[in-house]
């Protein structure tokens, strides 16, 4: 009598090993061709020899750190028709334009048509773009095995942007690109569901931005209060308007988050504070 033979071996990717030991599987992940990046630069992209491309190499990633790198990237797409170099000078000084379009140019990444500055691929959104960096951030700087554009199967609160296996455990980033005051109370909403149907303990909502982050901390507040149907008292830590703001519900750490001084050093203060807080306050009220 002959044994079955069952492949039980676990998938090599820490953060569907994770979701599979919680009975949710990926349906679908980010595709990397609907993000702004050097053609070379595609891990999908098969090469002659039989491999795959790198990913983002050291100086594309290093400035896709800058927020006026990718102010510019974001100005650029806002005009299909092309953006004169006089109003992107809008985002950056002179010297620091010359070089960022410089190195898009050599990169074949943008091209300047008739005095107007486009993007060579056919791509009108900067969040995947924004998604991928934050994932390659969590793995290159906070050793957070990440996946972004993660589509579940039979999930019913939409995808997730991206999601890391930090400190041991399954957290969610959910990346914005506009300004706190353009992000409806739908989004909020529909964020919340997904913390909580995925039930991390550790989630952060990052916003592109400068600007202050209390208030759309504040709004966040009311919508989990509203989704909740009762006041949920809960509790808000920050230190000034400009570090990210920690929300406790429910036993799970919410932050809101921006850019300044730059994401990874928001993304940096989010998880230390985790890691120093959890073991010792697991359920703050």
């Amino acid at each position: 009598m002959n044994t079955p033979e069952y492949n039980i071996k676990p998938p090599d990717r820490p953060v569907e090993t994770c979701l599979r030991q919680i009975g949710l599987r990926i349906s679908g992940v980010g595709d990397c061709s609907k993000t702004i990046g050097p053609s070379r630069m595609n891990p999908h992209t098969t090469l002659p020899q039989g491999g795959r491309a790198p990913d983002w190499g050291d100086q594309y990633y290093s400035l896709m750190g800058h927020r006026s790198f990718r102010k510019l990237l974001r100005h650029i797409l806002s005009r299909r028709s092309g953006v004169s170099r006089e109003e992107l000078i809008k985002t950056c000084d002179e010297q620091t334009l010359g070089k960022y379009l410089t190195y898009l140019h050599e990169e074949s990444v943008c091209s300047e048509v008739n005095g107007l500055w486009i993007v060579n691929q056919k791509i009108d959104n900067f969040g995947p773009t924004f998604e991928r960096y934050i994932a390659l951030v969590m793995e290159r700087e906070f050793a957070c095995p990440a996946e972004w554009g993660i589509g579940l199967d039979n999930f019913p609160s939409g995808d997730f942007d991206v999601l890391a296996v930090c400190q041991s455990i399954l957290s969610y980033i959910e990346c914005k690109t506009t300004k706190p005051t353009s992000i409806t109370e739908d989004e909020l909403s529909q964020y919340i569901k997904r913390v909580r149907d995925l039930g991390s303990k550790l989630s952060i909502l990052l916003i592109d931005t400068e600007d202050d982050i209390i208030s759309l901390a504040e709004r966040l507040r009311d919508v989990i209060e509203k989704l909740q149907g009762v006041p949920s008292g809960i509790n808000m830590r920050s230190g000034t308007k400009r570090q990210p703001v920690c929300l406790f519900y429910h036993g799970q750490y919410i932050f809101v988050a921006n850019n300044h001084p730059s994401v990874k050093t928001e993304l940096g203060i989010c998880l230390n504070y985790y890691g120093r807080n959890v073991s010792r306050d697991p359920f703050p009220k």
